[in-house]
């Protein structure tokens, strides 16, 4: 078993894994759920989360929580809410630093379409920590978007197995990608790849629309989900978290997970 393997177990120490996303403080700042990231986090440990996606800021602040749980450090960033979005995302740290500090895993994001330097300054930064997480033996979470693209008669379904492939094509050991509702697609999308597949949340949504959407990707195969703001800007974190993890690990129904983590509609 190698340092990776173990690694891996850190995060995935069940068959499927829920992932607290909480890096969104790196670009948006102090939003309603994570002025105080500690007590929110510890308050989503309480519901049964298995990991947490965090910056190196809050990675390194609050370690004595991260001993309960895996811990996934993000790498890159450089960008603010001021100056654009996510997909303007470049390298900041590196795999050492996260090493450092405790990580467990890294992430990244990597994305397809967009225009041609987009793309290409994308794929080349995943490849790169690709071979950084490599030599020091640690995972690899690539964040796998769709952008918008020319190419004309290609749809979503398509576009994410397309995002999924690349992502596990390039070394990534699992990957994080929004769920797609076009037919069988997702389905076909997790298929395609021989890596753990997790979907994302989005944005805020329904406790009701989340957990069914949760429930859809995980019973056509994803390995588990990667939720943010519909749990930090949740009036209670450790309900939904609760609610969460019956689904993933338990494979509850959306109704029986409401009632048994007392969340009221």
């Amino acid at each position: 078993m190698s340092g990776k393997d173990l690694r891996m177990k850190r995060i995935f120490k069940e068959e499927k894994v829920l992932v607290l996303a909480l890096d969104h403080g790196m670009g948006m700042g102090p939003q309603p759920g994570i002025v105080k990231p500690n007590e929110t986090i510890a308050k989503c440990i309480q519901g049964g989360i298995d990991a947490v996606l965090t910056s190196p800021g809050i990675a390194a602040m609050y370690a004595e929580l991260f001993a309960q749980v895996g811990l996934i450090v993000r790498l890159d960033g450089g960008f603010s809410i001021l100056k654009g979005g996510i997909d303007r995302a470049i390298p900041c740290y590196t795999v050492e630093h996260a090493l450092r500090i405790g990580g467990d895993a890294v992430a990244c994001m990597g994305f397809i379409g967009g225009d041609e330097v987009q793309e290409q300054n994308s794929l080349q930064a995943l490849a790169n920590y690709v071979e950084s997480c490599a030599y020091w033996q640690v995972p690899l979470m690539a964040e796998m978007i769709a952008l918008p693209s020319d190419q004309a008669g290609i749809t979503e379904g398509a576009k994410a197995a397309l995002a999924v492939r690349t992502g596990v094509e390039y070394g990534a050991d699992f990957i994080k990608t929004p769920y797609v509702s076009e037919g069988d697609a997702f389905t076909k999308a997790v298929e395609g790849s021989f890596k753990p597949v997790l979907v994302l949340g989005g944005g805020k949504v329904t406790d009701r629309e989340l957990l069914s959407t949760v429930k859809k990707a995980v019973t056509e195969g994803a390995r588990g989900a990667v939720i943010g703001r519909n749990i930090w800007q949740h009036a209670h974190p450790e309900k939904i978290s609760q609610a969460l993890s019956l689904i993933i690990h338990q494979g509850e129904e959306v109704e029986k997970a409401i009632q048994s983590a007392g969340l009221k509609e």
